[in-house]
């Protein structure tokens, strides 16, 4: 089944220059970008992107993480995108709880600094990619 997901490399893996591997990792299941952005993100996405979490004590420290630098948002597709990034990714938001030769558990160093973000599911990859690219929905 051909599917699109999102995928957003977070500002710790862009300072550390490694965005460029990490999509390279997601290209080799398969998947392609079918539309990228790369800047700081603005409050106002970021605050709907995590609106599950605002009343989390972690809330405002994440908004604060996720606009302290550049991302790259990436909208990919292929054969079965969700699953194929849930497992490269990793299934765990922890890199010490993700297996090891995921992109969180290669590249994450935290919970919070772990490297990068993808849709969990198909309804929330279709929520996702219409924030940042209304065009493809």
């Amino acid at each position: 089944m051909l599917q699109k997901t999102l995928v957003m490399i977070k500002p710790d893996a862009t300072k550390r220059d490694i965005h460029n591997e990490i999509l390279n990792v997601i290209g080799s299941c398969g998947l392609k970008v079918v539309a990228s952005v790369y800047g700081v993100l603005p409050m106002t996405i970021l605050q709907q992107l995590y609106a599950e979490h605002a009343d989390a004590d972690f809330y405002q420290s994440l908004l604060v993480y996720m606009s302290s630098g550049p991302c790259l948002v990436a909208v990919m597709e292929g054969r079965h995108a969700v699953a194929k990034c849930i497992e490269i990714c990793g299934t765990n938001t922890h890199p010490d709880n993700c297996e090891n030769d995921t992109i969180r558990g290669i590249w994450g160093i935290s919970l919070n600094l772990n490297s990068v973000h993808r849709s969990a599911s198909e309804a929330e990859a279709l929520r996702e990619i219409a924030l940042f690219f209304p065009s493809l929905n």
